[in-house]
């Protein structure tokens, strides 16, 4: 089991020093009634180098409580995985701020009370009062207990609702220096120091003193910081977020140096605005010196060099220390407005001719001009100024097109405009007042209908009439200076259109959102999904009304055909042949037979039952008696199943899986 007593001397202690009833109080006399630590580094806390994951150590330092100075004297170790550690033992760790407090309560007796240090579990902050026996000295915050895992150290609670909970520290005056000292951190650091042969204020940062005057004091801003690092270069985008510098346009200017990385609504991630920084990032094969200039790269977003970029150039301050690609620049960070460069280049190739002559255009469009532009040419082969034969400005100043009478002249040239000493806004705050929505770069405030220039960049709830004149004007033809097309007509706030792939949000299809195209190659955007063919789409109402889930397979089911039936539209001619039959005397109806007799002989005949005499003759018109009794009989069929067919016609029902509706052919394919 581990103590929780440190190491500590009793510097001030009023009833062990004094037989008396009074008490001395620190608190009134030095203090001003408050209690806490003496100095910043005083009982710091930091994760254990040895155990980071479940345990830190308290430093040395002061501290007053209860009208005593207590000095702890050595380092000081507190285990998470130690019950005996926690002021009250907990049954099981559990997620959440820890706090890591010195306990003390001042108690006339002997020996006198020695302070602890202990730890508070998340359900008991409360205890963390103004008389009570604690001071916090850190935050730690657990996410994770088997095992233990310590994921944050804090001066102050980072939850929700306990942000008051802090490192509580003595408010007392600046102290005096008639020269001020040798910087000394473990002194020095966060120490207001007057030096009253100068007549001026310093104070103490992390490695140096600095003069407390309005250029010496860093202005922080804070943002969510989380897209960049320590010590870059960057800008506030229009969401509030920190985005790293680069001088490849007009906004994208570095705004401040970030000193914190976090959240805007954590209040961790900050930037300075001016001021002393340390830790920015050199571009890539650059050396600096003391006294530098620097620049924003235009290579590396977040870095500065010492080499001006060709076009966008912003000068952000002056270097303090030498540095280089690894080792980055200590500087005095002042921002000025980016800025653009003279154009300046070599025209060796040549287009045309037409009427006027050969010519070739040469992109300004970064200059931002529009009428004017001062041009010098050079002819390479004889270093002369020349003449060209023409040179006109075209596209609203964005290209110079320059005439010449031969193709065969390789000319240098230099472009620049009045307006390219002035910048456009920067990102998110560096701006010089000068709208970055090119629509209104030459429209007036009377005929925009704008309330004003900043802040930039802005949306239609900036205006409050029209802000463009055009007709059926669409983003692609628009001008990079703000000019439209002819046939001008008013177009009214917000009513103009952009081209598939630009920059704008305009609650586009999400990517990755599959759809069905009625297209047999990809569409603009998407790319063709081949995983699936011959399938068919059924609607659900998802499984959150009661239907399938949106976006799977089918679970089942069976076609269902309409009642139906089938005629017989034609009837062939056909015969059915039975066996022959010989048919019996029961068989045959019931009949007589009639014959002849002889007459005049009365002998009898005895096969037939009559008698007739010797002398007789013929006599017609007898009758036999009648036989047979017309009972029923058969005839069989020639096959042994008695099938046949009608013709074409056919029976039964139709069979499901030669049936489908008719359709169209659609392809799946995916947002990118």
């Amino acid at each position: 089991m581990a103590s929780t007593i440190p190491s500590q001397e009793r510097v001030v202690d009023p009833f062990a020093s004094y037989n008396s009833n009074v008490v001395n109080k620190i608190s009134e006399l030095v203090t001003h009634n408050s209690e806490g630590m003496l100095t910043v580094n005083s009982l710091s806390v930091d994760v254990y180098p040895l155990s980071p994951l479940d345990t830190v150590v308290v430093g040395q330092g002061y501290a007053i409580k209860d009208d005593v100075l207590i000095k702890i004297t050595q380092d000081h170790t507190v285990d998470f995985t130690d019950i005996d550690q926690y002021v009250t033992p907990p049954g099981s760790t559990t997620l959440g701020s820890y706090y890591v407090v010195l306990v003390y309560e001042y108690a006339k007796m002997r020996p006198a009370p020695e302070a602890n240090i202990k730890i508070l579990n998340p359900n008991e902050r409360s205890y963390l009062t103004a008389n009570g026996p604690y001071i916090l000295l850190k935050v730690v915050t657990i996410d994770s207990v088997g095992p233990i895992n310590i994921s944050g150290v804090y001066d102050y609670d980072p939850e929700a609702g306990y942000e008051d909970n802090a490192r509580p520290y003595i408010r007392y005056y600046a102290g005096g220096e008639v020269n001020i000292p040798t910087f000394d951190q473990d002194r020095d650091q966060g120490r207001v120091a007057y030096e009253s042969e100068r007549d001026k204020f310093f104070f103490g940062y992390e490695s140096a003193w600095g003069e407390l005057t309005a250029g010496g004091v860093s202005v922080d801003v804070n943002t969510d910081s989380t897209a960049v690092s320590v010590g870059d270069l960057c800008y506030v985008d229009m969401l509030g977020d920190a985005q790293p510098s680069i001088s490849t346009g007009l906004n994208t200017q570095g705004d401040l140096v970030v000193t914190g990385i976090g959240t805007a609504t954590s209040g961790l991630g900050r930037g300075i605005v001016s001021g002393f920084a340390t830790n920015v990032p050199v571009e890539t094969g650059i050396l600096i010196s003391i006294g530098d200039l620097l620049y924003l790269s235009d290579t590396e977003a977040g870095k500065v060099t010492n080499i001006p970029p060709e076009e966008y150039y912003q000068q952000v301050g002056r270097a303090l220390s030498n540095a280089s690609s690894t080792t980055p620049v200590e500087m005095i960070f002042s921002p000025k407005l980016m800025q653009v460069r003279s154009k300046s280049g070599t025209i060796s190739s040549w287009a045309g001719p037409d009427a006027t002559g050969y010519y070739s255009d040469i992109d300004v469009s970064a200059l931002d001009g529009t009428t004017v532009f001062d041009c010098t040419w050079f002819d390479v082969a004889t270093s002369r100024e020349i003449r060209p034969t023409e040179v006109e400005i075209r596209n609203g100043g964005d290209v110079i097109r320059v005439y010449m009478s031969v193709n065969t002249v390789t000319l240098d040239y230099m472009v620049q405009t009045p307006t390219t000493a002035g910048g456009g806004g920067g990102g998110g705050g560096g701006g010089g007042g000068v709208s970055d929505h090119s629509l209104l770069l030459n429209l007036s405030y009377g005929a925009s209908g704008h309330s004003g220039f900043a802040p930039s960049p802005h949306g239609n709830a900036d205006h409050s009439s029209t802000f463009i004149t055009s007709s059926s004007v669409t983003y692609g033809t628009l001008n990079t200076n703000g000019d439209v097309g002819a046939v001008a007509g008013q177009l009214a706030i917000g009513d103009h259109t952009h081209v598939s792939g630009d920059t704008h949000n305009y609650n586009d299809i999400p990517s990755g959102s599959i759809v069905l195209f009625e297209a047999n190659t990809a569409v603009v955007g998407y790319s063709l999904l081949t995983d699936q063919d011959d399938g068919i789409v059924y609607i659900t109402k998802g499984s959150a009304a009661g239907g399938e889930t949106g976006g799977s397979l089918k679970i089942g089911g069976t076609w269902t055909q309409p009642t139906h039936t089938h005629g017989i539209t034609s009837q062939a001619g056909h015969t059915h042949t039975g066996g022959s039959h010989a048919l019996t005397i029961s068989q045959m109806p019931a009949h007589t037979h009639s014959y002849n007799g002889k007459t005049g002989d009365s002998a009898i005949y005895a096969g037939f039952g009559y008698q007739f005499n010797g002398n007789y003759g013929w006599a017609g018109a007898y009758t036999t008696g009648s036989t047979g009794s017309g009972s029923t009989h058969t005839h069989g069929l020639t096959t042994s199943d008695g099938s046949h067919d009608h013709g074409s016609a056919t029976d039964g029902d139709g069979t499901a899986n030669t049936w489908r509706p008719r359709g169209r052919n659609m392809t799946r394919q995916q947002r990118t």
